[in-house]
């Protein structure tokens, strides 16, 4: 079971990461102040943001398909 929580807290942080881009594309600030991953992300000329938001999309899109998987090692 840990494997999924991982998985889902791996996808929502992408999911939160896109969103954050997209706000910073539209010149909002970021909502989490203390999210320094983000400011780092968010940083650059709005023609990189938006190559970063479409990275972090495609990433999260296929993250669903990512299948969980158990090991004992």
């Amino acid at each position: 079971m840990a494997t999924g929580e991982l998985r889902d807290r791996v996808r929502r942080r992408l999911v939160s990461a896109e969103h954050g881009l997209g706000r910073a594309l539209a010149g909002a600030a970021p909502s989490d102040h203390d999210d320094e991953v983000l400011a780092l992300l968010a940083s650059g000329t709005p023609e990189e943001l938006r190559q970063r938001r479409h990275r972090i999309a495609s990433t999260s899109s296929a993250a669903w398909a990512w299948p969980v998987t158990w090991s004992s090692t």
